[in-house]
């Protein structure tokens, strides 16, 4: 599962570069690009989705298994250890460089225009800290508004799978069903508040399928053990295609296909089990957290001086680079934390990091 994770943080780095072009060149390479299979770098929001799927299944696999539910309190505490210390690393590196270059002018897409467009503030930076969820303090690092929603659902998630321990199918459902409309009837009035309570129910959701998939484990076993590989293999593609468009409820159900696929091909284990993927799945997180940072520096500082080409290539190269760094100077002591606290808790709350 970590070579899947880290395959979409790839895609979310490839689709940031992407969006950095500039709206001349943009407007004639994209129509191509819909064209072709490089579509998938087109819709980064999909693999957010697909991370907050895979989330669910992960986490909800050391869960629902292990009821009655015991040692929460240090299940709560390692999972804001994991998430929390390298997303403090992150915007820590952040702050600096955007003190550094925003607002500056430039000639490149959009992703510079919702990042670093603004003076950074006091109030932006403990907003972001915080885990506020404001424009302002995402303005520091815009990919981290999801690892506020994979913490605060991580918090409610042994609770959600409760839900799962009898009855495997109909709970889930009922409570996407629920969550769903709630969302719907939800009027946010801008008020930021109250759109992270929104937010956090609707992302809800797919952790929500990620933690049926391990409810229904067997389930999924025995169906696909009838298919063939070349079905799986239409499976997995059919998962893939659903990735493409820009409808979440597309996108969750591509994360489950790829999810279940994976799970139950030995050939795609195989695949996956490649050692250059397993590196991409061990820095996963870290690419996530680091890559539009090393974007915007590259951007801000050769934008002009180099053609735009070298440039985003320097930024896949630099970013990959950047995140075995980070990966090894904090998210490897941070997994290290999260795991001696573990070390004397009982075993109900077991969890992959």
């Amino acid at each position: 599962m970590d070579s899947l994770r880290g395959i979409a943080a790839l895609i979310v780095m490839l689709s940031h570069c992407y969006g950095a072009l500039p709206p001349a060149i943009f407007e004639v390479v994209d129509p191509w690009v819909k064209l072709t299979p490089l579509r998938i770098i087109r819709n980064a929001h999909s693999w957010v989705i697909f991370f907050f799927v895979l989330s669910g299944f992960v986490l909800s696999l050391g869960l629902i298994s292990r009821f009655p539910l015991t040692g929460y309190g240090k299940y709560v505490i390692k999972r804001f250890v994991r998430i929390y210390i390298p997303f403090a690393g992150a915007t820590s590196i952040a702050i600096p460089l955007a003190i550094f270059f925003a607002p500056m002018p430039h000639e490149l897409g959009g992703v510079f225009d919702d990042n670093w467009s603004k003076p950074v503030t006091l109030r932006a930076t403990l907003e972001m800290l915080l885990m506020l969820g404001t424009r302002s303090g995402l303005d520091l690092n815009g990919v981290s508004w999801s690892l506020f929603y994979e913490l605060r659902i991580s918090v409610l998630l042994p609770f959600l799978c409760l839900l799962l321990i009898n009855s495997r199918w109909l709970p889930g459902l009922l409570y996407i069903t629920v969550a769903t409309v709630a969302v719907l009837l939800i009027e946010t009035g801008g008020n930021t508040a109250i759109s992270e309570v929104r937010g956090t129910i609707h992302y809800s959701t797919f952790f929500v399928i990620g933690a049926m998939i391990a409810a229904t484990g067997n389930f999924w076993r025995c169906l696909l053990q009838s298919f063939s590989n070349l079905a799986r293999a239409c499976c997995a593609l059919f998962g893939l295609a659903l990735m493409l468009p820009y409808s979440e409820l597309a996108n969750g159900a591509g994360s489950l296909i790829l999810i279940v696929v994976t799970l139950n091909s030995e050939s795609l284990q195989s695949f996956l089990s490649k050692s250059i993927l397993t590196w991409l799945g061990r820095v996963s997180f870290s690419l996530y957290l680091t890559h539009l940072i090393v974007l915007l520096s590259i951007g801000h500082a050769f934008a002009g001086a180099l053609p735009v080409p070298a440039l985003l290539a320097l930024a896949v190269l630099m970013s990959l680079l950047v995140a075995e760094l980070f990966h090894r100077m904090v998210e490897a002591p941070a997994i290290n934390i999260s795991r001696a606290i573990g070390k004397n808790s009982k075993p109900a709350l077991v969890e992959a990091t």
